[in-house]
């Protein structure tokens, strides 16, 4: 049986992110962790996956546009993918590390009503729901998109 292309890989990854993305969308999971997210860094993760991701399936289609038909496929990628692969792999590692500064600037914020003396209880707990939010949902965020784009790479990759 015939392995499917290096793009048509890409696009079922891509498409069944993008779908599980609207289903997200439409169950107010998006607007929920945007809203809620005080730095906005998830919306920063969010539109940089994407770009990402497309970027990714350019290089898909490069691949398949250089590897000849009827010439087995190396166990190696070429070098001239070298770099766009670790610019993959750059951009997977640090949508995570993306995430945890998510989470500090979320554990900052909440930590940051709770040091003054005179506040208000009610104040004081909804700044802490706010930085909550923010650090768990900015880490899921983070954790979520490196994965997906881990495995688009590990597709390019590892094509044999």
């Amino acid at each position: 049986m015939k392995h499917p292309s290096n793009l048509v890989q890409w696009f079922i990854v891509f498409g069944a992110t993008m779908a599980a993305a609207m289903l997200a969308a439409q169950r107010g999971l998006i607007s929920l962790i945007v809203s809620s997210d005080i730095s906005y860094l998830s919306v920063v993760m969010m539109a940089l996956f994407v770009g990402t991701s497309l970027y990714a399936g350019w290089v898909a289609r490069q691949m398949d546009v250089f590897v000849e038909p009827k010439v087995k496929r190396p166990l190696t990628v070429a070098p001239q993918f070298s770099r766009p692969l670790a610019i993959l792999h750059f951009v997977a590692d640090n949508l995570f590390a993306l995430g945890l500064l998510g989470t500090c600037v979320g554990l900052c914020y909440m930590m940051r009503g709770s040091l003054v003396e005179t506040a208000d209880v009610a104040a004081i707990i909804s700044q802490l729901k706010v930085g909550t939010s923010t650090a768990l949902y900015t880490t899921l965020v983070g954790i979520v998109t490196s994965l997906l784009l881990q495995l688009q790479t590990f597709l390019l990759e590892h094509r044999q």
